[in-house]
C-alpha cells in the first residue's frame, strides 16, 4: 500500500498518494479571547478534507500531526477547531478537548408589540456609543478586547460596498432602546459569512431587562419584514439563559450546532500568555492567601506560573481534558476537585480553597459568530 506524502504550501498541509492530492488542512491565524479580554494567538484548524476513496488510512491523522507541529514551530501555544458532526472524533483523537457549543437560534418574526420601551433605528452617528455599550454588556461573559469588535464596524462598511453588493451583501439593520437619553439595549441583524445573524445586547442589571429585549426583538422584526424577510437567526450566549428562554418563548429553536474543540500545545507558554488574566483575578485575594505559584500537570506536560503571593504554592495534577477545561473556564478547579479528577497539593484548607476559586473559576462564555472560521 502506497504511503501518503505530505508537503506544505504556505499554511496548508497537503497529502498526496502517488501523483494525486487527496487531502489538505489549513492552519489560519486566530486571535482567541479568554476571559477578562486577554487575546491569545491560536492556530486554527480549517478546510479539512480527505478524498472519500482513501479515508480510514491515517491520512487525516497524519495531516493533523503536521498541523500541530507547524503551529508549535510558528510559536503558537494552542490550537482549536469549530467542528460539525462528522470529524469530531478525529479532533478528539488528536488531543482537542470539547469546550462549548456554538449555537444560533432561528425563529419567526415577532408580531406583537411588547411593553412601553422607546426604540429607534440605529444611525451611523451611534457607532461610538454602541461600541461602548456592547463592551459593557459582553464584559460579564468573557471581557472584551477591541480586536474582537472590528467585525461589528466592518459589517457597516463592507456589506454596503461595491464588493459586498456583488456578494449579496445587505445593509445591516439595527435598533436601539433608550431611557432618559441613555442606551439600554441594542439589536442588529447583519450578514456574516455563516449567513444572516442577529445580536441582542441588554445589560443583565437593566430594570425590566426582558421587556427591553422583547421590544428590541419586535422592532428588529418589523424592520426586516419590510425587506421581505420572514425569520431571524440570533447568536446568543448559552450562558445568558434569560435571553435564551425569551427566544424559546417567542418560537425560536436551536439551529444545528458546531462544537468548539481546543488543544493546549505548549502549557508553559500558554500560562505565560495568560499572566494578565491571573494577575487580574489575584487582586481579589490578600497576599497572604495568594499562592506563590501555580503549577498544572498532565502526563508529560507541566507548566508553572509565578504569582508573587506568600501563600502556599498550588500544584494541580489531572487529565489533559479536565485541566484544559479548567484553564479555559468551562468548569472551575473547585468543581474539578469535587468530581475527584484533580490531585491537589497542599491539602485542601480554607485558604487553599479561596485561592483556587479566585484563580481558576468557571467563566460563562459569550461566543459570537465572528469567532468562527
Amino acid at each position: 500500500m502506497t504511503e501518503p506524502r505530505f508537503r506544505w504550501e504556505a499554511n496548508t498541509v497537503i497529502a498526496a498518494l502517488e501523483s494525486n492530492d487527496v487531502g489538505r488542512i489549513t492552519v489560519p491565524h486566530i486571535s482567541f479571547q479568554f476571559p477578562t479580554g486577554v487575546c491569545v494567538p491560536l492556530a486554527g484548524i480549517g478546510g479539512v478534507s480527505v478524498d472519500e476513496s482513501v479515508r480510514r488510512r491515517g491520512i487525516a491523522a497524519g495531516m493533523m500531526q503536521r498541523a500541530h507541529q507547524f503551529a508549535l514551530d510558528h510559536g503558537y501555544t494552542c490550537s482549536a477547531v469549530s467542528a460539525g458532526n462528522h470529524p469530531r472524533r478525529l479532533y478528539a483523537r488528536a488531543g482537542h478537548v470539547y469546550l462549548f457549543n456554538q449555537r444560533n437560534y432561528s425563529g419567526p418574526l415577532a408580531t406583537e408589540q411588547a411593553g412601553q420601551v422607546a426604540v429607534r433605528p440605529y444611525c451611523d452617528d451611534d457607532e461610538a456609543a454602541v461600541l461602548s455599550f456592547v463592551k459593557q454588556v459582553q464584559r460579564p461573559y468573557f471581557g472584551v478586547c477591541e480586536k474582537n469588535l472590528v467585525w461589528w464596524r466592518k459589517s457597516h462598511s463592507w456589506y454596503t460596498s461595491e464588493e459586498g453588493c456583488r456578494k449579496g451583501g445587505q445593509e445591516p439593520v439595527g435598533v436601539i432602546a433608550e431611557k432618559h437619553g441613555e442606551i439600554i439595549g441594542f439589536c442588529e441583524r447583519f450578514l456574516y459569512w455563516p449567513g444572516l445573524v442577529a445580536g441582542l445586547f441588554v445589560p443583565p442589571d437593566i430594570e425590566d431587562r426582558l421587556v427591553v429585549a422583547d421590544a428590541l426583538l419586535y422592532a428588529l422584526s418589523a424592520a426586516v419584514r419590510e425587506l421581505g424577510e420572514t425569520e431571524l437567526t440570533f447568536s446568543i450566549s448559552e450562558g445568558d439563559q434569560p435571553l435564551v428562554h425569551l427566544l424559546w418563548a417567542r418560537g425560536y429553536r436551536p439551529a444545528p450546532a458546531c462544537v468548539f474543540q481546543f488543544k493546549i500545545l505548549d502549557l508553559p507558554g500558554l500560562l505565560n500568555l495568560l499572566r494578565p488574566m491571573f494577575e487580574e483575578r489575584a487582586t481579589a485575594l490578600d497576599k497572604s492567601v495568594l499562592a506563590e505559584a501555580i503549577t498544572l500537570t498532565w502526563g508529560e506536560q507541566s507548566g508553572t506560573l509565578g504569582l508573587g503571593g506568600s501563600g502556599a504554592a498550588l500544584d494541580l495534577v489531572g487529565s489533559r481534558e479536565l485541566l484544559t477545561q479548567i484553564v479555559c473556564g468551562m468548569i472551575s478547579a473547585w468543581e474539578g476537585y469535587l468530581r475527584g479528577g484533580l490531585t491537589l497539593r497542599p491539602k485542601l484548607g480554607p485558604e487553599v480553597a479561596q485561592a483556587l476559586q479566585a484563580l481558576l473559576p468557571e467563566v460563562p462564555y459569550h461566543h459570537p459568530a465572528s469567532d468562527r472560521w
